[in-house]
């Protein structure tokens, strides 16, 4: 064997990526960073990693559920949820909002996380020891339908201004469809391509397309009655809902 094939030969055996697959296994989730906190939780996380040379891919399913056992309904949520696998991660930051739509009841459960993905990671260290799997969720801000907040309201900033932002859009087009019905759907279209974070335009685009154009204009008057009224009774202790009145069509 000449040298140059020897060492060409150890070259191709060195640089091949080695692939290790495992198969799927479960992620412990641990609640106790929820102890003094206004919800409980418990979930089900699985993750399979396939690891070549310095490179990790991982599969997770995570279904986490949580229940509010306070005695306030809760109108915003933000927390970290954290999920490691041995050589990988599955975590995110959360941001729950239910100002457009229904708060959640005391006693209430709902999902917390259910999502399935694939998350590739590069230059991982093949001698660093793995990591011990375990999954948590650290609840940092709560916001009630009171006004009354648990957790670090600087870290709600952002979700706040976004929820200023949409519910003013969402009057515009209110107005815009009390008087002319015709330019509703242009106003739609047009708040859909600038920001529609919250998916509520969506919705009501969905609306449209299922029901036509009046159940659409419906809708839109129903999310805001009840936005106005949510802000209503977080900036007011003691506020009691009044029926606002729309156009019929």
């Amino acid at each position: 064997m000449s040298l140059r094939f020897f060492v060409l030969f150890c070259w191709l055996s060195l640089s091949s990526p080695s692939l290790a697959q495992q198969e799927p296994f479960d992620v412990p989730f641990d609640d106790a960073a929820l102890t003094a906190s206004p919800i409980t939780a418990t979930g089900k996380i699985s993750v399979r990693e396939t690891v070549a040379a310095n490179e990790v891919k991982s599969s997770w399913e995570e279904n986490v559920d949580a229940t509010n056992r306070s005695t306030k309904s809760i109108l915003l949520l933000i927390g970290d949820f954290d999920a490691i696998g041995p050589h990988s991660n599955g975590g995110t930051r959360l941001t729950m909002e239910y100002f457009f739509g229904g708060p959640i009841s005391p006693g209430g459960t709902f999902s917390l996380v259910k999502q399935s993905f694939v998350r590739d990671s590069c230059c991982m260290n093949p001698l660093r020891e793995t990591h011990e799997p375990k999954a948590t969720f650290r609840l940092i801000f709560v916001q009630f339908l009171d006004g009354s907040t648990f957790g670090d309201a600087a870290q709600a900033e952002n979700a706040l201004a976004i929820r200023d932002r949409t519910l003013q859009a969402l009057r515009t087009l209110a107005q815009v469809a009390a008087k002319d019905k015709q330019r509703f759907q242009s106003q739609l279209e047009r708040q859909l391509q600038l920001d529609d974070t919250l998916g509520v335009f969506a919705s009501i685009r969905g609306t449209q397309e299922q029901k036509g154009a009046d159940a659409a204009i419906a809708r839109t008057y129903k999310i805001l009655d009840f936005a106005e009224d949510y802000r209503d009774m977080t900036l007011h202790e003691g506020y009691i809902p009044w029926l606002r009145e729309y156009p019929v069509y």
